[in-house]
């Protein structure tokens, strides 16, 4: 186990991806993840609609093209939304998505002796953007929800 400090990102995976969804035959981001392992994402709780279709894209980097070159887009097997997830209150704003192939959501990532770790998941933040002056921008903190990630990432 990586500990209870922080969750590793796996910089061979691409980290940052796109969550995507679909409406009217095309593909739209919603919010931003972090690939933590071949098969596994780990995003925001409010990214989450039971209502949508997703899928996850690596490698983008301009998102208002939909099949940018050099991207790859995936399936969704699963997604596990924390079962204390509370959108009144904002508590426990943090989901899993298991993948078929191996901004909110978005990752704080910081290096620790040479490896990248998942630090925090943008919560939420003022309406006017990030770094707003007296907005802070909120984020789940990772640490807290190891043993769930664990523990869902095996029974699933």
């Amino acid at each position: 186990m990586l500990g209870a400090v922080c969750l590793a990102v796996l910089l061979g995976y691409g980290g940052c991806i796109s969550l995507q969804y679909s409406r009217s035959g095309a593909w739209h981001h919603t919010c931003g993840g972090t690939l933590i392992a071949p098969n596994w994402v780990l995003t925001a709780a409010h990214c989450i609609s039971s209502s949508m279709t997703y899928r996850v894209v690596l490698g983008m980097q301009v998102l208002s093209e939909e099949n940018e070159p050099g991207s790859v887009a995936m399936g969704v097997e699963k997604i596990i939304v924390h079962e204390k997830w509370n959108s009144f209150l904002i508590i426990n704003d943090i989901a899993l998505i298991k993948l078929v192939q191996g901004d909110s959501g978005g990752p704080l990532n910081c290096e620790r002796d040479g490896l990248w770790e998942v630090n925090g998941i943008v919560s939420f933040g003022s309406g006017l953007g990030c770094n707003t002056a007296k907005k802070p921008t909120v984020f789940t903190r990772v640490s807290a929800y190891i043993d769930w990630i664990y523990e869902k990432m095996s029974a699933n």
